[in-house]
C-alpha cells in the first residue's frame, strides 16, 4: 500500500542496500588505485583521473539514496549504480588494455551481482547487460593493443561476457517469478488483512501502531494516519496511563512468545465506547519481531448480555415486588376492613376525621401496591389495529399541556406509517412517563427541545441492534429530549421499578418501569441513547398490525356495582393464615348476620366443614396457605361438589398463580378490599347458590 509503514520499511531497507553497495564499489575503485603497480607515471594519472571520477559518482549516488524515496526511484538509482562502475571498468581497459581479463571478471561479477542484488524485472537485466555489453564491444575494438594480448582473448573475453550475461537474464527471471510469488503471497495477506471482520495491529518494540487494518480504523473512529505512531494504550477508556501499563504487561509477555488475551473497552477518538478482546501474539518479521493484537468488537455482544442481565434482574424485582405486594395487601386489607368498621361506629367527628385518615392512607397503600402487582404480571392488554400517528398526536398534545412555553416542540412522522397492533390508551400511559421524564431533565431551561418522531423499522435478527425482538416489521416511537443526560451505568438501571435520578422528594411511581412493562407486554423492545451533556432519546419498538386483532373480551361489571342483599343467617367459612385478614372479615361477615367459621391451612378447613352445623354455605379461600390454596381448593369440592367458594388474594386475578383456580370458583375477591367490596362479592356468590 503506497504510504503505509510496510512500503516505507521496504524503501528504507533497498536504500540502505544500495548505499552499502555504492560505498563498496567505491572503496574497490580507490582500493585498487592505491595499489599502484602501473607501466607508467601517465597511465598512473589517467588510471587516477578515471578511478577518482567512479568513486566520487558512486559516493554522490549512495547520498542520494535516502531511506524514504519511492522504491521506483530507488531502482533508477541501482542501475546508475551498475552503469557507472561497468564505466569505470570500460574506461580502465580503455586506458589499459593488459588489464583486459582482470577488469572482465569485473563485469562479469557486476552481471552476476546485479541480477542477484538488484530487485528488477529480466528487461532491466537485459538492457542493462546489453549497454554495459555494447560497451564493451566499442572499447575492445577500439582501445585494444595486439601487441599486448594473446590472440583471440578478447573474442574469449566477449564470449564469456555474453555467456554470463545471458545467464544473469535467466536467473533475473527466476528471481522475478519468485519475486512475483512473494508479492502475490503478500497480497493475500494484506487481503486478509485489510478484510478481516476483526481490527488488527501490529505494534512495533515500543508498543506503538506500525499498521492498522480497515477494521481498527472503524473501530478507533479515525484516519489511519492519526492512528499510526500511537501506543494502543491511548485508546482505552481508563484512568490516563493504565491502558499504557496494560498494554506494555501484555506486550511483554507476548513478545517472550506467551499468546495473551485481554478484554478492555476502548475510547474510539470520535467519543463511542468500544467494548473488545484483543489477544496478543508474537510474530517473526523480516525486519525483527513484532506484535500482532487482534480486536474484536464485542460491543453489540456485550449490549445483549447487558440486556439480558436487565430483563433477568427487572423480572426478579418484579417477582420480588408482587411476593412483597401481596403481603402488603393482606395486611392493608386487614387494615380497611377494621377502620370502615369502627368508622361506622364512630361517635364523635373527631374520630371519624381520624379513621378517615387512616382509610385514606391504606388506600393509598393499596394503589402503590396494585402498581406493584401490575408491574410483576403479564398485563393483559386489547391489541388492535391502531394508526401510529395517533399515537403520536396523543403525545404532542400532551406534551404541549405538559411542558413550558421555552421548551420548542417538534413532531416528525412520514405520512406512510402502517398501522401498529397495539392498545392506543396503554401506550400513551406509557409515554406520558417518558414526558415526565424528559420534562425533568430539561427543566425548562432556554433552547430545550423535545423531539417527537415516528419511523417504520424492519428487525432482520434478535440481537442487531433490538436485543430482545423478534424478526420482523415495526414501528419505533423516539422521544427525544435536551436534557442532562445519562451515564452508561444509569442507563442499565433506568428500567428498575422506582429507580430515579432525581431527589426523593420529586420522585414518585414505578418510573420507567412502566414504560418497560408497556412495551413488553406489546410484544416489541425498548432502546435508550444517552450520554451526560447530550440529552436522551428513548426508543419504543411497537409491532406492525398484520392481522386483526382478536377482540378482547368484555370486562366484568364491577363488584360494587352489582345491587345484592346478602342473605342472612347462611354460614360462611374464612380460609386464611392472616389472623388480621380472618378477624377482620369475621367482624363485617358477622355484622352483616353471617355465622363465620375461621381455618388457617387446609386440614383446619377440612374440619370446620365437616363439623359445621348448620353446613357451611360459603368458603372465602386465600390463594396463598401454607401447601398451596389450590390444593385445599380440590379438596374442599372433593368432599363437597356444591360447595360455593370465593377466591381471594393479594394477586390480580391475571397472575398466573390465580387464573385457573379463578375461573373455576364463584367469585374473585382481590385484597385489598372495603366493607362495601365485600359484601357485594359475598352476595353475589350466595345468590348464585340459590
Amino acid at each position: 500500500m503506497p504510504g503505509s509503514p510496510l512500503r516505507s520499511r521496504q524503501s528504507a531497507a533497498y536504500a540502505r542496500a544500495l548505499q552499502v553497495v555504492a560505498l563498496v564499489i567505491a572503496g574497490v575503485i580507490l582500493g585498487r588505485q592505491a595499489a599502484g603497480g602501473f607501466p607508467t607515471v601517465e597511465i598512473g594519472r589517467r588510471l587516477l583521473l578515471v578511478r577518482v571520477t567512479g568513486a566520487a559518482v558512486e559516493l554522490t549516488i549512495a547520498a542520494l539514496c535516502r531511506p524514504r524515496r519511492p522504491v521506483a526511484t530507488l531502482r533508477w538509482f541501482a542501475y546508475l549504480i551498475g552503469t557507472v562502475t561497468a564505466a569505470t571498468i570500460l574506461a580502465v581497459i580503455a586506458v589499459q588494455p593488459s588489464l583486459l581479463w582482470e577488469e572482465g571478471s569485473a563485469l562479469v561479477a557486476l552481471f552476476l551481482g546485479a541480477s542477484v542484488f538488484m530487485p528488477w524485472s529480466w528487461r532491466w537485466q537485459a538492457t542493462f547487460v546489453g549497454v554495459v555489453l555494447a560497451g564493451s564491444i566499442v572499447v575492445i575494438a577500439t582501445f585494444e593493443s595486439p601487441g599486448d594480448l594473446a590472440p583471440g582473448s578478447a573474442a574469449r573475453l566477449f564470449v564469456t561476457l555474453v555467456g554470463i550475461g545471458a545467464a544473469s537474464v535467466a536467473g533475473t527471471v527466476l528471481q522475478q517469478r519468485a519475486r512475483r510469488q512473494v508479492a502475490a503471497s503478500e497480497a493475500r495477506y494484506r487481503s486478509l488483512f485489510e478484510s478481516a471482520g476483526d481490527g488488527i495491529a501490529v505494534l512495533d518494540e515500543a508498543g506503538a501502531i506500525l499498521e492498522a487494518n480497515a477494521r481498527l480504523v472503524d473501530l478507533l473512529g479515525a484516519p489511519r494516519d492519526r492512528i499510526l505512531g500511537r501506543r494502543l494504550g491511548e485508546f482505552y477508556a481508563d484512568a490516563p496511563g493504565v491502558g499504557d501499563v496494560s498494554v506494555s504487561r501484555e506486550y511483554a509477555a507476548a513478545m517472550g512468545g506467551a499468546l495473551r488475551q485481554l478484554s478492555q473497552r476502548l475510547r474510539a477518538v470520535d467519543g463511542r465506547a468500544v467494548d473488545v478482546n484483543i489477544t496478543f501474539a508474537r510474530i517473526d518479521a523480516p525486519q525483527g519481531p513484532v506484535v500482532q493484537a487482534i480486536l474484536r468488537d464485542l460491543t453489540e455482544h456485550r449490549a445483549l448480555e447487558r440486556h439480558r442481565v436487565q430483563e433477568q434482574r427487572v423480572d426478579a424485582m418484579a417477582r420480588l415486588a408482587g411476593g412483597l405486594a401481596h403481603q402488603f395487601n393482606n395486611l392493608l386489607g386487614g387494615i380497611l376492613t377494621h377502620a370502615s368498621l369502627l368508622r361506622e361506629d364512630a361517635s364523635t367527628a373527631g374520630v371519624a376525621k381520624e379513621l378517615d385518615q387512616i382509610l385514606e392512607a391504606a388506600r393509598r397503600g393499596r394503589e402503590l401496591t396494585n402498581e406493584l402487582l401490575r408491574f410483576g404480571e403479564h398485563d393483559v392488554v386489547t391489541l388492535q389495529p391502531t394508526p401510529a400517528v395517533q399515537i403520536l398526536d396523543s403525545l404532542a398534545a400532551r406534551a404541549r399541556t405538559t411542558f413550558p412555553a421555552e421548551v420548542a416542540i417538534e413532531v416528525k412522522a412520514p405520512n406512510d406509517l402502517p398501522p401498529i397492533l397495539g392498545d392506543a390508551e396503554y401506550l400513551v400511559h406509557a409515554g406520558v412517563q417518558l414526558l415526565l421524564n424528559a420534562r425533568q431533565a430539561m427543566r425548562g431551561e432556554t433552547g430545550d427541545r423535545l423531539v417527537l418522531s415516528a419511523a417504520a423499522e424492519v428487525v432482520h435478527a434478535p440481537d442487531k441492534p433490538w436485543a430482545g425482538a423478534r424478526p420482523g416489521r415495526y414501528v419505533r416511537f423516539s422521544v427525544s429530549d435536551t436534557g442532562q443526560g445519562m451515564d452508561a451505568a444509569t442507563v442499565e438501571r433506568v428500567f428498575e421499578p422506582f429507580f430515579t435520578t432525581k431527589p426523593l422528594h420529586e420522585a414518585t411511581g414505578l418510573g420507567l418501569a412502566t414504560v418497560y412493562r408497556a412495551v413488553k407486554a406489546h410484544g416489541g423492545a425498548i432502546g435508550i441513547e444517552s450520554a451526560p451533556g447530550r440529552g436522551t432519546t428513548v426508543h419504543l419498538l411497537i409491532p406492525v398490525a398484520l392481522r386483526a386483532a382478536a377482540t378482547a373480551p368484555a370486562p366484568a361489571a364491577a363488584p360494587a356495582a352489582i345491587a345484592a342483599t346478602a342473605r342472612p343467617g347462611g354460614t360462611v367459612l374464612i380460609v386464611d393464615d392472616e389472623e388480621i385478614v380472618r378477624a377482620a372479615l369475621k367482624r363485617a361477615l358477622t355484622r352483616f348476620g353471617y355465622r363465620v367459621l375461621e381455618a388457617v391451612d387446609g386440614p383446619t378447613a377440612m374440619a370446620a366443614l365437616q363439623g359445621a352445623d348448620p353446613p357451611v354455605d360459603l368458603v372465602i379461600l386465600d390463594m396463598v396457605l401454607p401447601g398451596g390454596g389450590a390444593g385445599v381448593f380440590e379438596l374442599l369440592k372433593a368432599v363437597r361438589p356444591d360447595l360455593k367458594v370465593l377466591v381471594s388474594s393479594g394477586y390480580s386475578p391475571d397472575a398466573e398463580a390465580v387464573q385457573g383456580l379463578a375461573a373455576r370458583a364463584d367469585g374473585f375477591l382481590p385484597k385489598p378490599y372495603e366493607i362495601p367490596e365485600l359484601k357485594a362479592a359475598v352476595s353475589k356468590a350466595l345468590r348464585g347458590a340459590a
